[in-house]
């Protein structure tokens, strides 16, 4: 019998002296200061909405940290990332001092990216825009890469991708800001 109860004696007395000694599991932590800006649920029900919600999910996620406190909604986050992204592909430009043809092609559309993202950073213009205008600057008005992908070298490829990724950026917010109309008219 002894021997039977011998598996069990050591996580028994293990918890009856944590008992006794009133060790008890930590509580949970709990953050004191609310979340800036919103709240991951917020972000994936509202990227449900849109029409790449894989990417926007991905891209929104994927920078939290630009996140604040006055701004409340997934949209307005959506253009804090989008100026991110600007931002961080200016810096790749700045950085290039001698920039071929393909690049300074992704320079000029860059420079009209950061127009339109800068024209809907101001939240009355958000809370009413429709979309960002993104539909404008369609492929038949770029010049960042069209007549020299081919020729392109491994680092102007990456410097190209500065671009597109505030390129997507722009294109999550202005897919956003239509889904938002779309919807805002049919409760209308």
């Amino acid at each position: 019998m002894v021997m039977s109860m011998l598996p069990y004696t050591y996580p028994l007395a293990l918890l009856v002296v944590l008992v006794v000694l009133g060790v008890s599991a930590p509580p949970a932590l709990v953050r004191s200061d609310p979340e800036p800006g919103p709240s991951v649920e917020a972000i994936n029900a509202t990227c449900a909405t849109a029409s790449s919600q894989v990417y926007c999910r991905q891209l929104l996620l994927d920078n939290l940290d630009v996140r604040t406190p006055e701004v409340k909604d997934v949209i307005g986050m959506s253009v804090q990332v989008a100026a991110k992204k600007a931002a961080e592909a200016a810096a790749v430009y700045k950085a290039n001092k001698n920039p071929s043809k393909c690049i300074a092609g992704c320079i000029h559309d860059l420079a009209v990216l950061t127009k339109m993202i800068d024209a809907v950073r101001d939240p009355a213009v958000l809370k009413t825009a429709k979309d960002a205008g993104y539909d404008e600057f369609d492929s038949r008005n770029k010049k960042c890469g069209n007549d020299c992908t081919i020729d392109m070298s491994n680092q102007e490829r990456a410097d190209q991708m500065a671009f597109v990724f505030a390129e997507g950026a722009l294109h999550v917010t202005d897919d956003l800001l239509k889904r938002r109309a779309f919807f805002n008219q049919k409760k209308a």
